[in-house]
């Protein structure tokens, strides 16, 4: 199943104000926790609360090293 990134943030809070370790609140959801860390790393240093999950553009792909 795909998740729309408004979806990904609400699990990223949901993880993020559990008293639960990750694995305990992501398991009822059915997501693996390599899934979690993957949009979470996607997210590090971004504003969640205005969208700040973005497509990476071509000229994105070409700066990365």
């Amino acid at each position: 199943m795909r998740y729309s990134a408004s979806e990904k943030f609400e699990i990223i809070e949901l993880v993020e104000q559990s008293s639960l370790s990750i694995r305990r609140t992501l398991a009822p959801i059915g997501i693996p926790r390599s899934t979690f860390y993957d949009w979470y790393s996607h997210t590090r240093g971004r504003d969640r609360s205005s969208g700040g999950w973005q497509a990476k553009t071509a000229a994105d792909l070409e700066q990365d090293p």
